[in-house]
């Protein structure tokens, strides 16, 4: 391709997208991932939330344990253990595949946001936060 100035380069590189729609970019995954590709690309997505969760089942455990004197028979522990590992993981994948996480946090986030305007003005004068 002959160019004849930089005029019609930049003419030229203004109409190409710069960003692929989500349509296309489903499309273009589906064409250029196998489905192992996927599937690891979703657990690594979700691997800090399925830990998070974990420890999370985890602590509930030990805290029904020591809180409620419940007593798991012997032998099973290791069970019972990994039982709640997963259900505590499989809860946190729930969770935030519903929404309820993402829901949570922006609403927390506000709430600090106004507590902070809140202190703000009453404390130090000027320091407001401006969104």
């Amino acid at each position: 391709m002959v160019v004849p100035s930089v005029d019609d380069v930049s003419g030229v590189i203004a109409q190409w997208p710069t960003m692929l729609t989500a349509a296309e970019e489903y499309k273009w995954n589906i064409q250029t991932k196998s489905d192992a590709d996927l599937a690891l690309e979703e657990f690594v997505i979700f691997f800090p939330l399925m830990v998070t969760g974990a420890v999370f089942g985890y602590a509930a455990l030990e805290t029904a344990k020591s809180q409620l004197e419940v007593e798991i028979p012997e032998g099973t522990e290791g069970v019972v253990t990994a039982a709640f590992c997963l259900g505590g993981a499989g809860f946190f994948l729930i969770l935030g595949n519903s929404g309820i996480l993402g829901a949570a946090s922006g609403i927390l986030a506000k709430a600090l946001l106004d507590g902070w305007n809140v202190i703000a003005s009453a404390v130090l004068k000027g320091a407001l936060l401006k969104y």
